[in-house]
């Protein structure tokens, strides 16, 4: 009896640790879908709205249009094997006060 009660407390350990990891994994999913239907002051507050008040799916309209714009209305100009240049400007001191670096 003393066994498989030990085996039962084990294995309900075993689904807890389970559980809880799948919640921490599945928590930043939740945190994107939940950011991209608040509205703008919602998702800029400093305290974290676990729940959106106003629903605005029309965000992902906006996303989506934003994205034709880019060649692709799911990639937006960013599909893969697409090369990207970015520019940094560093500012410095000396003959060549200003350079800038092609990445």
């Amino acid at each position: 009896m003393a066994s498989k009660l030990r085996y039962l407390l084990a294995r309900a350990f075993v689904y807890l640790v389970l559980a809880l990891g799948a919640v921490i994994m599945a928590f930043p999913f939740y945190w994107m879908v939940a950011t991209s239907v608040k509205s703008p002051q919602e998702a800029q507050q400093a305290e974290p709205i676990w729940v959106p008040q106003r629903m605005k799916p029309a965000n992902w309209q906006a996303a989506m249009r934003l994205g034709a714009e880019g060649g692709s209305r799911w990639w937006g100009g960013f599909w893969p094997g697409r090369t990207v240049v970015f520019t940094i400007a560093v500012r410095g001191e000396g003959p060549r006060p200003l350079s800038l670096i092609h990445i």
